[in-house]
């Protein structure tokens, strides 16, 4: 299956900018997330958020120092921060094959 990852520059508002870095699978025509990775930086420290896709198509996730596992990309991506979330503004790279 052809993967392909991209970056998703974050804005908000007077914290750093941060680059979130997405890997997927192309599926038809649309690539669906499996990975997400970003070195976090916000005014009150940094942390390292990601989500991954384990062995049986469950997902586990870091945010910070709490981590768990979800059934879903779309319940992990509920327990990140909404700085990477649900951002004031975003950018996304062009996507490059793997």
């Amino acid at each position: 299956m052809q993967q392909a990852y991209w970056y998703r520059t974050v804005f908000n508002g007077y914290e750093p900018d941060n680059n979130v870095r997405f890997t997927a699978e192309l599926e038809g025509t649309i690539y669906t997330a499996f990975e997400l990775h970003c070195n976090f930086v916000a005014n009150d420290g940094c942390s390292v958020v990601s989500i991954h896709r384990e062995k049986d198509a469950s997902f586990s996730w870091v945010n910070g120092d709490r981590s768990g596992a979800a059934g879903s990309w779309a319940e992990a991506w509920e327990n990140l921060p909404a700085l990477i979330t649900d951002p004031d503004h975003y950018q996304e790279s062009e996507i490059f094959n793997l």
